[in-house]
């Protein structure tokens, strides 16, 4: 980012798609950016690798480990699902944010604090992931300062194979794009 700077841009920003996403909260959380805008993020999770050895879940899905997995590895799941039903609002936040539990405020607060503007934007199944993991409580409270922004498409699919999806998200990048 350093390199982009020196050249003469003053306005940095980053995209990306999936687990590009992912990527791009890291690289923002090293380097101060202006922009971060995420395609479709599906994991929420700061802890290197947790995303490989974590069960998918989602309200429609219900957590069943492999047969064959460790009861140690079933019972983590357990209290993973439970942890994001049940934990009072200050003990959520404060793991999150201390990146013990994969949570959008782990991930989205230390970069909203700093001033950077993060940009979601979701198809049905990843904007429900996100609703679980209490995302939505994140961006109400950094919205008021433009600071999180969150658009759902209901046309979405989660790899833009629709003429539609591809659309809706070009029009919607475009804005984001162009506001400051």
């Amino acid at each position: 980012m350093g390199f982009t700077r020196a050249a003469g841009a003053h306005d940095v920003g980053l995209t990306g798609f999936c687990s590009a996403a992912w990527a791009c909260l890291l690289a923002a959380a090293r380097v101060h950016v202006e922009l971060v805008i995420l395609l479709n993020p599906a994991v929420w999770d700061v802890r290197p690798g947790a995303h490989l050895t974590q069960p998918r879940t989602s309200e429609s899905d219900r957590v069943r480990a492999p047969d064959r997995a460790p009861l140690k590895s079933r019972v983590r799941g357990w209290a993973r699902l439970a942890a994001r039903r049940v934990l009072p609002e200050p003990v959520w936040w404060r793991l999150a944010r201390s990146g013990r539990i994969g949570a959008p405020a782990g991930m989205i607060t230390p970069l909203a604090l700093q001033g950077t503007r993060v940009r979601l934007l979701f198809g049905h199944k990843e904007a429900s992931a996100f609703r679980e993991r209490r995302g939505d409580r994140l961006t109400g409270r950094f919205s008021a300062r433009g600071l999180v922004e969150a658009f759902e498409g209901e046309d979405i699919d989660h790899s833009l194979l629709s003429l539609r999806a591809r659309e809706v998200v070009t029009a919607r990048l475009s804005e984001w794009v162009s506001a400051k």
